[in-house]
């Protein structure tokens, strides 16, 4: 009769499992791969990264990638944020942000059965987007040519064009354009103001 026993047996006793949990309670934060040399330097036993995951779950231990916080932050940062964002009936609220993508790169691999010659245009190309997203309002997304001070404000033009009554409160991150005085100063006089307001998590 064949005697199921439930798989083989843990390399690492009773006693060596409860000095293994002493010595991570040293530290705040362990990885898999640290673990594992752990094991081996202090057991001499060799377990694979599925066998440690499940014996470090099977203690309850919490396995997830870190909350990373910008050093910057100020420790007040979400009551600087309600204060900057006292909205009243009527206002609009949205985010902005930009990104750059490199096109007609020439990375894609072609399968072929022949030899094959053709004409492919491989220059890196660069394609600036920069996005409004409202909550209550109307988005609008523009791809300028760069992101100088003179086009955000043309681009803010584009927001009010599209929102173009009522006040409009726009959370933006740290970028050195969006803090330019001379943006700050178009956004009052574009129609109903436009106030900017920095992200808390990037507030310096």
């Amino acid at each position: 009769m064949p005697n199921f026993s439930g798989g083989p047996k843990p390399k690492l006793g009773d006693a060596e499992r409860e000095e293994l949990k002493r010595l991570l309670g040293e530290k705040d934060a362990w990885t898999l791969k640290k673990v594992r040399i752990l094991i081996k330097e202090k057991f001499n036993v060799e377990d694979s990264e599925m066998q440690v995951w499940r014996m470090l779950t099977s203690w309850n231990m919490h396995h997830a990638k870190p909350y990373v916080l910008d050093k910057r932050r100020p420790a007040d940062a979400e009551t600087i944020l309600k204060k900057n964002l006292i909205l009243k009936e009527g206002d609009i609220l949205g985010f902005v942000d930009e990104s750059s993508q490199n096109i007609n790169s020439n990375t894609e691999r072609l399968c072929r059965l022949r030899n094959l010659k053709m004409k492919k245009i491989t220059a890196h190309v660069r394609a600036n987007c920069v996005g409004c997203f409202m909550l209550n309002g109307i988005d609008t997304i523009a791809f300028p040519n760069s992101y100088k001070k003179r086009r955000f404000c043309q681009f803010l033009y584009e927001v009010r064009r599209n929102n173009p009554v009522n006040r409009i409160c726009l959370i933006l991150d740290n970028f050195a354009t969006h803090k330019a005085k001379n943006c700050k100063r178009k956004s009052k006089s574009i129609g109903y103001r436009i106030d900017l307001s920095a992200h808390p998590i990037l507030l310096t």
